[in-house]
């Protein structure tokens, strides 16, 4: 997995024309990190995302371009299906003068989508058919969870369900603080986990040229689609993993919004850096993101090495 996260990585940096640092420090992301380590499926995932993303920064599409996003595309909807056919519609923000594709942007659309679907059911089938021996996984929630009731609830009360997102992004810290340590859960120190993803976001701000703004088009409209893949993802946790009329969604991870993280990170850094160019060279700028980041890094291993082999302070004087 870590090689395959690595390769997709590159190939990402390799491919995007804009916004490289803001690509490297979602990549580098502990959380990011800790996924590609990890032997869960999110590893390949988020490199399809993150190749995705930066195929989007070309300014002109060709056969080969319009190939590889088919194929990211479908990958990623036969691995988290459903939620990612809006991977679909993203072609569409490339202009229609940027397009060198034989095939129209709707043709392809629609190719792209059956190639997905068409993954999606073979797995499923698999599933049904090469699977019957072991036993089902049940839902956290048990026997509460309906998800044909829960999407009636939902379209019943649409103003308790925005309540119900709100809440849960309120009592997860919007999922901000769980993305600067490798394994949050289980030695998580407060410091890193919240400073972690600042001092990432600064590095990539100061590293981006001002010329790398992507276009108030392109900017605009991947905020939409940013916005709408993560009320997406809340509202199929809340659907297919929650019980009925529950007041907080189950099973949300903060992985799922890195790809949502990576769109806020390429439109701060790169509208943040024009601002600043008047008063910061690019030269200066790059100079005080490499002491930054190795400082930072310094502190963040001399907090871990306490927290590992020391314990807390009150361990000391007790």
């Amino acid at each position: 997995n870590l090689l395959a996260y690595a390769a997709m990585c590159y190939a990402a940096l390799r491919t995007a024309h804009k916004c490289k640092p803001a690509f490297l420090c979602i990549m580098l992301l502990p959380m990011s990190l800790y996924m590609g380590a990890s032997l869960s499926y999110d590893a390949t995932l988020l490199g399809c995302y993150y190749l995705m993303l930066a195929l989007l920064t070309q300014e002109k599409w060709n056969d080969k371009t319009a190939l590889c996003y088919a194929l990211a595309c479908v990958f990623a909807n036969g691995t988290k299906p459903y939620i990612n056919l809006l991977w679909v519609v993203l072609p569409f923000v490339v202009r229609r003068s940027e397009w060198k594709v034989r095939f129209r942007r709707a043709v392809y659309a629609v190719l792209t989508a059956a190639g997905a679907l068409a993954l999606t059911f073979g797995v499923e089938q698999y599933g049904t058919l090469l699977r019957h021996n072991y036993g089902a996984i049940a839902r956290q929630g048990g026997a509460a969870v309906n998800g044909g009731a829960q999407l009636l609830f939902v379209l019943k009360n649409p103003l308790r369900y925005i309540a119900v997102l709100l809440g849960t992004l309120y009592e997860n810290d919007d999922f901000i603080g769980q993305l600067g340590l490798f394994g949050w859960k289980d030695m998580p120190v407060a410091f890193i986990s919240l400073t972690a993803p600042l001092v990432l976001l600064l590095a990539a701000m100061l590293c981006t040229p001002a010329a790398d703004a992507l276009g108030r088009r392109r900017t605009g409209w991947l905020g939409v689609f940013g916005l709408v893949y993560a009320v997406g993802a809340m509202t199929a946790m809340y659907i297919t993993y929650t019980p009925v009329a529950m007041v907080r969604i189950v099973g949300l991870q903060t992985r799922y919004f890195l790809p949502v993280w990576l769109l806020v990170v390429v439109a701060a850094a790169a509208l943040a850096r024009r601002a600043l160019a008047p008063r910061l060279t690019a030269e200066k700028a790059a100079a005080l993101a490499v002491p930054l980041c190795g400082w930072y890094a310094f502190a963040g291993a001399v907090l871990l090495f306490q927290h590992y082999f020391v314990g807390p302070v009150y361990t000391i004087y007790k």
